[in-house]
């Protein structure tokens, strides 16, 4: 194909210049905000949290186009080569339709037709000047746009296989719109995404607008947005952050800016669907930036310390709920933190090993006889495992929950119920005293989705459903009788 001289100077200038490849090749002006997140999102992961009416799918569409027109990544020392070599790009979502939009809007600005408001009010579509570059496009699942150089565009969802739709492939620039609202950020990026970039020194974008539902992803991408140099935070060499301001969009008008205020006045929200801020709302328990303070590079498990005090916290499960075990060292109140975190499914092994489990922890800690064991009693099966533990751990052991042993006086005046506990480590928390190793992602995930509304609780919401409680109680049924004990007097048979 021959391209005209003063259209070959412009490709060759805008290899390196987006917003320059966007205004004269694709007939798409960015805004200064576009810009600045074009010029410095050049490491291995950006992170944008974008106000409302930002244009980030728009932006995305055009990196991916730019990105899949040079073969960014692959040099160009053997044209013939650099045309036959594959090359793909891959734009993710939590759910296909949040992934579609970017490849909507690539179709739409390589066909001419993507709207842009005028002064006046009325739309005039972009002239696209390399609308040959679009080949053609599998519009079905899965989602792949094919350009006349060999590169592909890939839409993926990331909802049910936690990316692993992209496992064996290798990506120039993958994108990630809504990234938040994943189940399984993390596991994600870590796994299945970086990996996969490697091969021509990639970039990944995550854009999301922050939101209280994503539980431990909106933990994890505060993190990146934070080692990035979000929200004031040192930068970290490989990661680039920024907020996305609608001020920033000279395409919108004032007057639809000022509707827009009026409309948001007194709202909570506001500065994030104004000025792009990390602004979480809702009815979480524990804020996300608190939990990101109290995850720390520190050793997954700290042993035994001579002088030193634990708490050892546990809350039993049989099942397919966890079976966890918390020990906390609070020597010192000014740094409060966990020597050792177990969680594992009840139905992972038998009850004997988990009570030997629990027992050896228990042993290790209390060495100095100075550990304390605080057991959680509103589940159903609880009883069973206070009968089993050896008398000298129920000496040591507090309960907090609706069951007691017969016998077993309540003291007033002590932290005895889950309401106070969960208040009492939300102002632990809220003063920075409280860490954990950055290792223990189940305490990430468990504080992240711990909500103030009772009916609501997610982390409970398998445990509470009835047909799961059909199978507990048969359960615990089962294993009353394998041990002996009795379910009115919920003590062991003398036998045992």
């Amino acid at each position: 194909m021959q391209i005209p001289a003063n259209l070959a100077l412009i490709i060759h200038q805008a290899r390196y210049d987006i917003p320059l490849f966007a205004e004269e090749l694709l007939g798409i002006k960015l805004h200064t905000g576009q810009k600045r997140f074009a010029t410095n999102s050049k490491q291995k992961v950006n992170t944008l949290v974008p106000a409302n009416r930002w244009g980030k799918s728009v932006y995305i569409a055009v990196k991916h186009i730019h990105s899949a027109f040079y073969k960014t990544g692959i040099g160009t020392g053997n044209m013939k080569s650099w045309l036959r070599a594959d090359y793909k790009t891959v734009n993710l979502g939590p759910k296909m339709e949040n992934a579609k939009v970017v490849g909507d809007y690539i179709q739409a600005i390589l066909k001419s037709a993507f709207p842009i408001p005028q002064p006046n009010g009325s739309v005039q579509n972009n002239e696209c000047k390399i609308g040959w570059f679009l080949e053609k496009v599998d519009s079905t699942p899965p989602i792949e746009i094919h350009y006349a150089n060999n590169a592909h565009t890939l839409i993926r969802s990331t909802r049910d296989d936690q990316g692993d739709s992209i496992q064996g492939k290798k990506f120039g620039y993958a994108s990630y719109d809504e990234c938040c609202r994943s189940l399984h950020l993390e596991v994600e990026v870590k796994s299945n995404i970086l990996p996969r970039l490697s091969d021509y020194n990639g970039t990944l974008d995550l854009v999301s607008t922050p939101d209280s539902e994503g539980g431990s992803s909106l933990v994890y991408f505060q993190e990146l947005f934070w080692k990035g140099g979000g929200e004031g935070h040192p930068v970290q060499p490989g990661y680039y952050s920024q907020e996305g301001s609608v001020y920033e969009n000279e395409f919108i008008s004032k007057r639809a800016i000022e509707e827009l205020e009026k409309a948001l006045d007194g709202d909570p929200l506001a500065p994030q669907i104004l000025q792009g801020k990390f602004v979480i709302t809702g009815d979480i328990c524990f804020p996300i930036n608190e939990i990101n303070l109290a995850k720390v590079e520190m050793l997954a498990v700290t042993p035994y310390i001579e002088g030193h005090r634990y708490i050892i916290g546990t809350d039993t499960a049989i099942a397919s709920d966890d079976f966890s075990i918390s020990v906390v060292d609070w020597t010192d109140l000014s740094n409060i933190y966990v020597s050792k975190f177990s969680s594992k499914k009840g139905n992972a092994m038998p009850p004997e090993l988990h009570l030997q489990n629990f027992i050896d922890i228990f042993d290790h800690y209390n060495q100095g006889d100075t550990c304390e064991h605080w057991m959680e009693t509103f589940n159903g099966e609880s009883a069973m495992w206070y009968n089993m533990m050896p008398d000298h751990i129920k000496m040591k052991t507090k309960l907090f929950g609706s069951w007691r042993p017969p016998g077993f006086v309540k003291v007033t005046g002590v932290i005895d119920k889950k309401e106070k506990i969960i208040l009492a480590l939300r102002k632990v928390l809220s003063t920075g005293r409280f860490k954990y190793s950055h290792a223990h992602k189940k305490i990430t995930e468990q504080l992240a989705v711990y909500t103030l509304d009772k009916n609501k609780e997610k982390n409970n919401a398998e445990y509470f459903s009835h047909d799961n409680n059909m199978r507990n109680n048969r359960k615990v049924k089962a294993l009353r009788t394998k041990f002996g004990i009795d379910r009115k007097s919920t003590r062991l048979n003398s036998s045992h």
